[in-house]
């Protein structure tokens, strides 16, 4: 599978209000996910042009933010026992 490009404001979108523009940059000056959200620097000088998805980023940005994913094991657990 090859890599999506798509805008700052198109990651947005995509994330249905869980993410802005932000929590993008954010991501991607972090470095929360290695090699998979990155700005492609060589090809634009401004900051959030574009950026450069593995593909199962779009599912990252059409599911859940990554703070969610990172307390959904603990949030599952305790919904299951009550």
């Amino acid at each position: 599978m090859g890599d999506y490009k798509i805008s700052v404001e198109e990651a947005v979108a995509l994330s249905n209000g869980e993410l802005n523009k932000d929590d993008v940059y954010s991501l991607i000056q972090a470095n929360e996910v290695p090699g998979c959200i990155y700005v492609k620097k060589n090809e634009e000088k401004e900051r959030g042009k574009y950026l450069i998805l593995k593909p199962h980023w779009l599912n990252f940005l059409s599911g859940k933010s990554y703070k969610k994913e990172k307390t959904s094991a603990t949030t599952d657990q305790s919904i299951t026992d009550v």
